[in-house]
């Protein structure tokens, strides 16, 4: 398997304030989120900071990063992280979030109940209106999710589709991290266990401005 022409994480920056010293300039803070598409604890986590990111500033450089961690045990959230990394592919960082924030919202859609009957092919069709919503076209992207037709013909049953690999990338680095539950938070490469899943919107600012970012309420 070949190495990935793209970081694995999507990055959300935040806007750095005006009037920095040099020692801030210098300093930085990065938030890594991984995050599961049909995890309710996940999709607290992450409506819970949308909620706010547009409202946070930093005296330094400082983002979050979103990591996939798709969980082998609901199969069909593969297709889930299938879907968000073709909308990574084809659109932007905005487009991507939006696409998350409305995977999460509906989430329930994608349990264990609700897709037991369903084929892959069905699950697809379903994603491809969230992605329509966000301006992505629903042909270019179940054209990505459909069947690898040059590895097909070459007799190979295993094919995939346009996207295996970067699923495949996002596994790999979730498991090269440590990581096994989601959602799990890293502050600069360490593991914050203090964070919640179950953290109001007031226990994300307190947080954060201890590492100087802080919310415009």
């Amino acid at each position: 398997m070949a190495l990935p022409t793209t970081q694995t994480g999507v990055e959300y920056s935040i806007p750095r304030k005006q009037g920095k010293s040099e020692s801030a300039v210098r300093d930085s803070v990065q938030i890594e989120l991984f995050l599961d598409y049909v995890c309710p604890f996940s999709s607290k986590m992450f409506l819970t900071l949308e909620k706010i990111w547009p409202k946070l500033t930093s005296d330094k450089d400082a983002s979050f990063v979103f990591h996939q961690i798709p969980q082998t045990w609901h199969p069909q959230g593969s297709y889930c992280h299938e879907a968000a990394l073709v909308v990574r592919e084809l659109g932007t960082v905005s487009q991507y979030f939006d696409f998350s924030k409305l995977l999460f919202t509906d989430q329930k859609k994608y349990f264990d109940d609700a897709t037991w009957n369903k084929s892959r092919a069905q699950i697809y069709d379903e994603l491809s209106a969230l992605a329509e919503k966000v301006g992505i076209e629903k042909e270019d992207f179940l054209c990505n999710l459909r069947p690898n037709k040059s590895l097909k013909d070459t007799g190979f049953l295993n094919y995939g589709n346009a996207i295996t690999n970067e699923l495949k990338f996002a596994v790999k680095f979730h498991r090269k991290r440590g990581v096994h539950v989601s959602p799990t938070v890293f502050l600069n490469g360490i593991e914050a266990t203090q964070v919640s899943s179950g953290w109001a919107e007031a226990q994300w600012v307190d947080f954060l401005k201890e590492y100087g970012i802080n919310c415009n309420m």
